[in-house]
């Protein structure tokens, strides 16, 4: 992992806001894979 974005994991972490803002964002990406592996699947087995 390049020193970069350990700096970046740590300003986050050092900075509520941010880091909030970065959870919604992966909690976000989760949330849009899983619908569409959700729909995939329904797709798939119709």
């Amino acid at each position: 992992m390049p020193i970069q974005v350990l700096l970046k994991k740590l300003a986050l972490l050092s900075n509520p806001e941010c880091l909030m803002r970065h959870i919604v964002q992966v909690v976000a990406k989760i949330i849009n894979i899983y619908l569409e592996v959700t729909i995939l699947i329904n797709f798939v087995m119709k």
